[in-house]
């Protein structure tokens, strides 16, 4: 179990848009692997993934302590692989200019 997901997204923020270094994703588009791992993860049968869409940024409907619960390193480090940030409790899907 993860202590603080802020310090592991912090730890791999230089891994931050590098898709390509995950070994054997769930699909070939970075938004829909982190979509995949994250109903995987935290399954909320019935609720869309995406909660709001501000700034340029998609903001998930993920229960931040549920996740913290199950998912490890390896999976934070590959969600920020795949453009996925974390604000306080809300994590966000950030769309690249």
């Amino acid at each position: 179990m993860i202590t603080s997901l802020f310090d592991i997204f912090e730890k791999y923020a230089d891994e931050y848009g590098h898709f390509e270094r995950i070994v054997n994703p769930m699909h070939m588009r970075p938004d829909i692997h982190a979509f995949l791992l994250l109903s995987f993860l935290v399954p909320e049968p019935g609720k869309k993934i995406i909660r709001d869409y501000i700034h340029g940024a998609a903001w998930l409907n993920v229960d931040i302590v549920k996740l913290k619960k199950v998912a490890s390193e390896e999976d934070v480090r590959d969600l920020v692989r795949c453009g996925v940030g974390i604000d306080g409790d809300d994590l966000g899907i950030f769309v690249d200019s």
